[in-house]
């Protein structure tokens, strides 16, 4: 308790606390500007922790990280367009919400479990962090694997209609994938003699195409000086009703943030895989599985509640072993090492200041980011006022410029175009985009265990048989996968007996 206390009176300091409050604000404004996400956001700025102390940095860069976990809830919500690759799950129900007229309750939803989801991560952190850290060291490559594996199962089975159209988007994201230089052999696959194709497809290029290019050329199609996102205009941000909290209290949001932070403290991992597991187990044992991808609250709460609990668990891994649990705490310990201060067991020693901010900064910025969230979605809800013809148009400009801002390489523009044509025909054919995203994310790392594993077995593929933990993910990804096939033939004999 003395240590909690100390940790939150030390981040309520006047200026740590303007740091914390600044980084929260800028995580949450470029989580909504298509090609920024909160990896390219921290990015931005590390070069301003060669000029602050490390306790400003952390605060900022910890403000950045969390606020852009649930700003990309946003866009996800009222565009259909994900702010974070960790809100893909989000658009699933938040977008449906929206199109019901319950954008605004859809948002308040998304950032009240946001906000629970990361202080029971960042409780998690204080209470449990260092054990929960060891245990991730602890894991091989064939667990690595396996949770990559129930994460792609999962996803394909919860994003789409059928499971068919699912598994083929998740094989066309694996095949993307594999373009590029091997990891593990450096070979050539699918170049083609393209110098640009050497270092893969660049995941932020796909994603502004799949999402942002997508929405853009399914309109045009249709009359768009008919039509505006005037459907927001009159929308008022609210939270949910109190039988709803209560309802997802009971189960949801905790079974959510656990998972987050569990997932979270795995290195490699991070809060995509995250909030799709949340999502994923939220939809196997709801009362009504039926009714996710149609625009209900738990289906935006679980999700929500994952990705910025996860924002804890890799703050674990990155704390107390050194080991960034994600792309963004990969930054973070940068500014670490920039500041001097080497991360791992002996920091709760040698710096026990930045142990206190990292704890303090945890908790304080989830609570700013449910009223900082709410009060900032006004004037985004305001904005979706401008009609189409006007709206598209700017989301493809700020979609190249976004783009071109990551390398400066025009080639990124056309591949962008490209994926944007391949999403429009995807949804042309209702197959869904999400698995192909998460594919492309997670292929070379389940390219990279797999493959270790196998080197490290004398028994082939029984090597995933060996581990506990590993026959736990294998039956869960099981149950993953015909748990909806039995659902749907069980549903199909019952109306036809009807």
């Amino acid at each position: 308790m003395d240590l909690l206390v100390s940790s939150l009176w030390m981040v309520l300091q006047p200026e740590n606390f303007m740091w914390l409050l600044l980084g929260t604000f800028i995580g949450i404004t470029f989580a909504v500007i298509p090609g920024i996400n909160g990896v390219t956001c921290c990015v931005l700025f590390i070069p301003f922790t060669y000029y602050l102390g490390i306790i400003p940095s952390l605060l900022m860069l910890t403000g950045m990280y969390q606020g852009s976990n649930c700003g990309g809830s946003i866009t996800a919500v009222l565009l259909n367009i994900p702010g974070d690759p960790a809100a893909i799950c989000t658009t699933f129900d938040g977008h449906p919400m929206a199109l019901k007229g319950q954008a605004g309750k859809a948002i308040g939803s998304a950032f009240f479990a946001s906000s629970l989801g990361g202080l029971i991560g960042g409780i998690a952190l204080i209470t449990i962090g260092p054990p929960v850290a060891h245990f991730a060291l602890k894991m091989g490559e064939p667990e690595i694997f396996m949770f990559i594996f129930f994460g792609l199962t999962t996803v394909s089975t919860v994003a789409g209609k059928e499971i068919l159209t699912g598994f083929i988007s998740l094989f066309f994201g694996l095949l993307i994938s594999t373009i590029g230089l091997s990891p593990m052999s450096g070979a050539e696959r699918f170049v083609f003699g393209s110098d640009y194709l050497m270092s893969g497809v660049d995941f932020v290029v796909a994603l502004l195409g799949l999402f942002a290019l997508t929405v853009v050329f399914e309109r045009l199609n249709t009359d768009i000086s008919a039509h505006s996102s005037s459907s927001f205009k009159k929308t008022h941000i609210e939270l949910p009703s109190w039988p709803e909290i209560k309802e997802n209290l009971k189960l949801n949001i905790p079974r959510s943030s656990i998972i987050g932070t569990i997932i979270g403290a795995i290195p490699a991992v991070g809060a995509t895989v995250a909030s799709v597991l949340a999502y994923g187990v939220a939809k196997q044992f709801s009362k009504h599985p039926e009714k996710f991808g149609t625009g209900i609250i738990e289906g935006v709460m679980a999700p929500e509640a994952s990705n910025n609990a996860s924002g804890a668990g890799a703050m674990m891994t990155m704390l107390t072993l050194g080991i960034p649990g994600s792309a963004t705490t990969a930054i973070i310990l940068g500014a670490f090492l920039i500041a001097g201060v080497q991360p791992g067991p002996q920091i709760f020693v040698t710096h026990p200041e930045v142990v206190k901010a990292c704890f303090g900064s945890m908790l304080w910025v989830n609570l700013m980011i449910l009223v900082m969230g709410l009060l900032l979605t006004r004037l985004f809800v305001k904005a979706m006022s401008i009609p189409l013809w006007a709206l598209d148009p700017l989301i493809v400009v700020l979609s190249y410029l976004g783009v071109f801002s990551i390398r400066n390489n025009t080639a990124d523009i056309m591949v962008m175009t490209v994926f944007g044509v391949i999403g429009y025909v995807m949804r042309r054919f209702d197959i869904a985009i999400g698995p192909l995203i998460l594919a492309m994310v997670l292929g070379p790392i389940a390219e990279k265990s797999f493959v270790m594993s196998m080197r490290l077995s004398d028994s082939g593929l029984l090597i995933f048989l060996h581990s506990p933990v590993c026959v736990i993910l294998l039956v869960l990804s099981l149950a993953a996968l015909f748990i909806p096939l039995i659902q749907h033939h069980m549903a199909k004999r019952k109306k036809a007996s009807c």
